[in-house]
């Protein structure tokens, strides 16, 4: 190959390189102009966006404004709040029917309509309150246990003495009397003679129970239900069985309570001094002295509360307090004339008791009280009912029932003074 061919074919070939070089060139100045177009395009059309969006902005705060308005207008004519926000989003629903009601004519040939729902369901903004943002109950709370009837602080059986029995009653030998008494002896003669009368005292074992029925229903969903039960029909039972061992009669199915056969106001045959002015106290004192003439050393007496603190509470004519009461910060216990002195609601007002605890006699427990649930009882089954039963068994065996005085307070202190308290 000539060095002349060889020339022409690298200019050719030069050329042919600048001609790429060129249409390289080329596209790369119509690429970015291209870019540069779409992108001014975006920039355009997102402008385009900003500014219907702030159009939209601006009408919704006018519709936010006419809500506020007409809301306010519906409360003020009485209706509640949540009614009124409801009233105002069903108006602006059927304000923007109305709108397009052309468009809802031309449906049945296919036409599409679409609602405008800018503030259909928003209300006015305003403070949240229970009242205006909530419906039904959505607050906590705090739920309590079922709350009972007060217990009785003082029961009777603390104040007696206490055992237990076998058997179904206590039965023991009691010395009734007899004839003759012991005496000197003259030399010579005989001796003085004298016997005694034992005669068999029993007491029966007594049933003081109670039940109830209630249904599962209420067993299983109100809380706390069975301890409550428990709780009350145990108090609903000591509180006859205080009635029995104060005042039963000791016939039939009751208690041989500490008023049977007890000595009273008609037994004292004594006159207190106790000046124009007798106090209550005074009652207490003649009972005690019968107690001490009978051989018997009080160490229980029982009153009403009203009783016990009227009496705690008594002044003279100078305005002291002049009660003999002494309360013992370190043991609790109120002392009158140095015995114990305690009140219960089970006395009955005006009334009061005073009597030696050793020898008047002794509580006998044949069976404690005891709460059970039965589920088989009557038509329980048939009804979904659940039986709760309290009972237990208990025998009062009385002593001497002049170890007891038992009275009013104003009998009494009418029999020592002759005058009524």
């Amino acid at each position: 190959m000539s060095e002349l061919n060889i020339k022409e074919q690298l200019a050719h070939l030069n050329g042919e390189i600048t001609g790429r070089l060129d249409q390289i060139e080329k596209g790369q100045r119509e690429y970015s102009d291209q870019v540069k177009s779409e992108l001014q395009a975006l920039i355009g059309e997102h402008n385009e966006k900003a500014s219907k969006l702030a159009d939209n902005f601006g009408e919704t705060q006018k519709q936010l404004d006419a809500i506020e308005i007409r809301f306010k207008e519906l409360q003020k004519q009485g209706m509640s709040a949540s009614k009124a926000a409801e009233k105002t989003i069903e108006q602006k629903f059927y304000e923007a029917m109305v709108a397009k009601k052309d468009e809802f004519s031309r449906m049945k040939n296919g036409h599409k309509v679409e609602l405008d729902s800018k503030g259909l369901f928003t209300k006015a903004a305003g403070d949240m309150t229970f009242a205006a943002s909530t419906t039904g109950q959505v607050g906590e709370e705090t739920v309590l246990s079922i709350l009972p009837q007060p217990e009785r602080k003082n029961r009777v059986r603390n104040f007696l003495r206490q055992g237990v029995m076998t058997g179904e009653l206590v039965r023991f030998p009691k010395d009734t009397g007899g004839e003759g008494t012991a005496a000197n002896q003259t030399e010579g003669n005989a001796k003085s003679q004298l016997d005694r009368d034992l005669a068999a005292q029993s007491y029966d074992a007594q049933t003081i129970a109670a039940f109830l029925r209630i249904s599962n229903q209420m067993l299983g969903d109100i809380a706390g239900i069975s301890t409550y039960l428990s709780y009350e029909l145990r108090r609903q039972l000591f509180n006859q069985e205080d009635s029995q061992l104060l005042t039963g009669d000791g016939t039939g199915t009751n208690l041989a309570g500490l008023a049977v056969n007890a000595a009273d106001a008609t037994d004292l045959g004594i006159v207190f001094k106790a000046g124009t002015e007798p106090y209550k106290w005074d009652a207490i004192a003649a009972a005690i002295a019968y107690l001490a003439s009978q051989e018997f050393t009080a160490n229980t007496i029982l009153v009403n509360p009203i009783e016990y603190y009227e009496m705690m509470s008594a002044k003279g004519s100078n305005g002291q307090y002049v009660s003999p009461f002494y309360f013992d910060n370190g043991t609790g216990v109120a002392t009158i004339f140095g015995m114990p002195i305690s009140h219960t609601s089970a006395v009955a007002a005006g009334s009061f008791f005073v009597y030696d605890s050793m020898s008047e006699g002794q509580l006998f427990q044949r069976e404690a009280p005891s709460v059970r649930f039965f589920e088989q009882d009557s038509d329980n089954v048939q009804k979904n009912l659940t039986t709760v039963r309290i009972e237990e068994r208990l025998a009062h065996a009385r002593f001497h029932d002049n170890a007891v005085f038992y009275d009013t307070f104003s009998d009494v202190i009418s029999a020592i003074t002759g005058e009524a308290s």
